[in-house]
């Protein structure tokens, strides 16, 4: 048991270490072009591992005063910086604009499969509570059995370093 508390803590202090604004929005709070409904979109291997997940729009009501919003953007977040921390999964992610992200895991070892699973588990139920418990206001889609990064990943990536100039 001790181990395990250990591997948390470990966990924990590493996803402290990532850099406050993985992931997060850089710019200016402008959500006129946000829907006012929160899209979230998972797509997930055969192991049940997650390989993308993409989410956009916002719950009704003022920036800052919904508690879905709240609850979805902080379960996204968190997973999204957790995932973001460990050094031994290639992960890619982007939050161009204020209720938008995306994150792609294009690799992780065979060792780490099942910790993979354990935060796309987690991931999955907090969404699914939520979306429960406020049709409304949150939709979830989820893919499961896909092999490897989808096209459109792809795609973006290669106009995005297209437009950087890389």
């Amino acid at each position: 048991m001790d181990r395990l508390q250990d591997e948390a803590t470990e966990e924990l202090s590493s996803a402290q270490r990532a850099s406050a604004a993985v992931f997060g929005y850089p710019g200016k709070r402008d959500s006129r072009s946000l829907t006012s409904v929160i899209h979230v979109a998972l797509w997930l291997d055969r192991a049940e591992c997650l390989v993308r997940l993409q989410s956009h729009g916002h719950a009704p009501g003022a920036t800052g005063s919904n508690t879905v919003c709240a609850a979805v953007s902080a379960l996204l977040g968190s997973s999204a910086r957790l995932l973001a921390a460990q050094t031994d999964l290639a992960v890619d992610g982007s939050a161009d604009r204020e209720g938008e992200l995306e994150v792609v895991v294009s690799s992780c070892p065979e060792k780490r499969r099942s910790w993979l699973g354990g935060v796309t588990a987690l991931l999955l139920q907090g969404l699914d509570d939520i979306a429960v418990g406020y049709p409304e206001q949150v939709r979830v889609t989820v893919t499961r059995g896909v092999s490897g990064i989808p096209e459109a990943h792809r795609r973006r990536q290669k106009q995005k370093g297209d437009q950087d100039g890389t």
